[in-house]
């Protein structure tokens, strides 16, 4: 043992480049594992918590109150699969975004909005002031104040204190934005629709108001109609749970709106009906796109760790043919010298994969409160789940296979041939033309080491090519997602300065490209098309 122990120091004193190498990128590897894989599975698990605690349906629908009314939400709630349908009124409203100067924040707003009440919507609760935190016991917002989702804080980039302004015909109502809350239905800014919580009695006025515009306006035929988008009308809400037999039996949310739409008329004409899975889906968006990216550039950085390793071994083997071969002559069996140099090379690799481990836990959570703001909940850290672990100790058992692989040829060193020189089993041959000499000692030894281990030397170039893009990759996300509007810049969403919705079909966007040229000069536009269909029972957008 002891004997062991020597070797083993002597080899890591010997090629500590390599090893620290080695350790460097088996830690980076375990770091962006760690970091990815707990991130994804604490927000999905959070996402899954938090609709429950909200009391959120397994299928959430919205539509025009006077299509959704109590008798729809009684159809619903009889069927077997059904343990309740959930009903709340929404005022869809137009809104803009003032900061506390007063400038315009956002110039293309969300087409579609619910202004909702606190206490007759779902239990949303809110974010601490810092962010970092959910708050216990929030409390109703004041008779001027509306409670945001997080997600407007990259789309359209508003802060505590700005204001929301509600459009009603002629009239405006302006409320301070007093806080973020998690919504993780509607939280997303990859959702069209955005969900505003009121006082009860703000609500109230608001829903005068909507009263009064209809009466003298009329309401619009349906919510997917232009002019929709420029009025305001009431709107139901309506969040259907499956019983506990439904969900036993195996059955989704994906399957309940498809009973739904088939059980159900009025959901065969639905504004909008999805299904909680679907709705994570949208929530979880930036965190499937950015784990796909970190999880493969993180294998990537362990491939380069393993050629380090089959290269570090395989050099150590022929530059230390005469002192393995002096070894075995002393007694010392193959066996042996394997598992010096398994010792050497898994055992660093294990020091690694701990030290990013606790490098990847330890930046996760700081991270999940910036990650609020694209998936609409607030997730918390306590451990790496089990699939961290199983992921990296899989990685090391691939690490040990290599390393038995490549010290296969240790049983080929003969100590009679060591005692030669090694000269009938290893030979050095340079095609370098350039003798060696003088001061070019050093750049002429380079040319013939580079040249003799061609291949060696192409796949680090290579590995060291994917380290660059990895670093560039990633500072370039980090920097893509931050700031006001990210969402919108990071994923390439059209924003402008000026948007304009037909209400009348007697109109035609040349006339409004007409008016706009005689105040400025357009650099660029561009017109959109809106469509809805339903497949499975759930709704679906294209835009052209």
């Amino acid at each position: 043992m002891a004997l062991m122990r020597t070797l083993v120091a002597a080899g890591l004193k010997r090629g500590k480049g390599s090893f620290a190498d080695i350790f460097l990128l088996m830690a980076l590897t375990a770091a962006a594992l760690t970091f990815t894989v707990s991130m994804y599975a604490d927000l999905n698990a959070r996402e899954e918590v938090a609709l429950a605690e909200i009391g959120a349906g397994d299928v959430y629908a919205v539509d025009m109150a006077t299509n959704l009314t109590d008798e729809v939400a009684a159809e619903v709630e009889a069927l077997s699969e059904v343990s309740e349908a959930r009903l709340n009124g929404a005022l869809s409203v137009p809104v803009r975004f003032y900061d506390v100067g007063g400038e315009a924040v956002d110039k293309n707003p969300t087409s579609g909005t619910a202004l909702v009440a606190w206490g007759d919507a779902l239990g949303f609760r809110l974010f601490s002031d810092d962010g970092t935190r959910l708050v216990v016991g929030a409390f109703e917002p004041g008779p001027d104040e509306v409670y945001v989702p997080a997600s407007l804080k990259v789309a359209p980039g508003v802060q505590v204190g700005d204001e929301l302004e509600v459009l009603v015909g002629d009239e405006a109502r302006r409320f301070t934005i007093a806080g973020f809350f998690e919504d993780p239905q509607l939280g997303t800014p990859f959702l069209e629709m955005k969900r505003y919580v009121v006082a009860q009695g703000a609500y109230d006025e608001v829903g005068s108001l909507v009263d009064a515009a209809v009466a003298q306006g009329g309401e619009p035929a349906d919510v997917l109609s232009s002019s929709s988008k420029m009025s305001a009308y009431r709107m139901a809400e309506i969040n259907v749970r499956l019983s506990d037999e439904a969900r036993a039996a195996g059955t989704t949310s994906t399957d309940l709106a498809r009973l739904i739409a088939d059980e159900v008329a009025w959901a065969n004409t639905a504004t909008g009906m999805f299904a909680a899975d679907t709705l994570a889906g949208y929530a979880m968006m930036v965190v499937v796109i950015g784990g796909a990216v970190l999880g493969v550039f993180a294998l990537l950085l362990f491939v380069i760790a393993l050629v380090i390793c089959t290269h570090a071994i395989a050099t150590s083997i022929e530059e230390d043919y005469a002192d393995y071969g002096t070894l075995k002559a002393l007694g010392l069996s193959n066996r042996s010298l394997r598992g010096m140099l398994g010792v050497e090379y898994v055992g660093v690799s294990l020091l690694g994969l701990a030290a990013g481990l606790g490098l990847g836990w330890a930046l996760v959570p700081p991270v999940l409160p910036f990650f609020a703001q694209f998936t609409g909940v607030l997730a918390t850290n306590a451990a790496p789940p089990a699939a961290t672990l199983l992921l990296l100790a899989a990685l090391l058992a691939l690490v040990a296979a290599v390393v038995v692989c490549k010290t296969h040829k240790l049983s080929r060193i003969s100590p009679l041939v060591a005692f030669r020189g090694g000269a009938a089993d290893v030979t050095f041959r340079s095609r370098a033309a350039r003798p060696l000499g003088g001061s070019h000692l050093g750049l002429g030894l380079a040319v013939r080491a580079i040249v003799s281990a061609k291949r060696r030397y192409v796949g680090l170039a290579g590995c060291a090519l994917v380290m660059c893009a990895f670093i560039v990759l990633v500072f370039g996300i980090g920097g893509a997602l931050g700031g006001p509007n990210a969402a919108k810049k990071a994923f390439g969403m059209w924003t402008s300065d000026v948007s304009a919705t037909l209400v009348s079909p007697d109109a035609s966007f040349d006339e409004v490209e007409r008016a706009i040229e005689e105040v400025s000069p357009i650099e660029k536009s561009w017109k959109e098309s809106f469509a809805m269909v339903s497949f499975g029972g759930e709704s679906h957008s294209s835009r052209a």
